[in-house]
């Protein structure tokens, strides 16, 4: 509630919060009261046309008066929760259809761009854990090459730091060569089930070709985002 965040903002003091606490408690009891009177109402008007439901009068929830502050930054949370029914238009009697999508479009104006950027900032979301998620596999399969190699004779000319030169690798039971293979079957079974894992069609993970650009491959999966004006 935007007066909460006033008081936090400017309320000093036992008098000051006191004094806010009291008018922010009034505003919820009048608020409660019009709620009262819209569902009293409508189950007069219901039980007058002899039916459960109707659309020109829907349901009012405790979430239906939920409404995002369209002035200050989004914060935790906000993402995952939408606007109730009452913020939009509801269903305004009296007006035909082009009245109401002009007066929809006026009061949604920024909460429909604010909108536009919470998807964005979603898809962004995506686009970095699938990233993620390809590096990973990448870099278990170069981890898994790497203690592989560890394992292999000692070549002074191509792998100075193998460890073959604290031990004879070329013996099974060498402990030096046994612990450069674990290493290498854990990053192995890990980049395979990562990769399983990114690639189950309940993900929708995907690779780039090998000569595709990373940015014109993530434009490509894109959602094609149309608004008819």
């Amino acid at each position: 509630m935007v007066l909460r965040e006033v008081k936090k903002s400017n309320a000093r003091g036992v008098t000051q919060n006191t004094r806010a606490t009291k008018f922010i408690r009034g505003v919820e009891f009048k608020r409660a009261g019009h709620a009262a009177q819209y569902r009293k109402a409508r189950e007069a008007v219901l039980e007058l046309q002899n039916v459960k439901e109707s659309a020109n009068y829907p349901v009012l929830t405790e979430e239906d008066m939920y409404a995002k502050n369209a002035v200050n930054a989004r914060e935790l949370g906000d993402g995952s929760k939408t606007d109730g029914w009452i913020w939009r238009y509801g269903n305004l009697k009296g007006l035909d259809k082009d009245e109401r999508d002009a007066f929809v479009i006026e009061t949604e104006r920024v909460q429909w761009f604010r909108a536009k950027a919470d998807m964005e900032r979603w898809m962004e979301e995506v686009e970095t854990l699938e990233e993620e998620f390809r590096r990973l596999i990448r870099a278990c399969r170069s981890m898994t090459d790497y203690w592989t190699q560890m394992s292999t004779e000692y070549d002074s000319a191509t792998a100075p730091y193998l460890l073959s030169r604290s031990g004879d690798v070329t013996n099974p039971n060498c402990g030096y060569r046994v612990y450069a293979l674990q290493k290498a079957d854990m990053y192995r079974r890990i980049g395979v089930h990562a990769e399983k894992c990114f690639l189950d069609p309940k993900v929708g993970g995907a690779w780039p070709d090998e000569k595709e650009d990373i940015n014109e491959f993530l434009k490509k999966r894109r959602p094609r985002l149309e608004v008819d004006w």
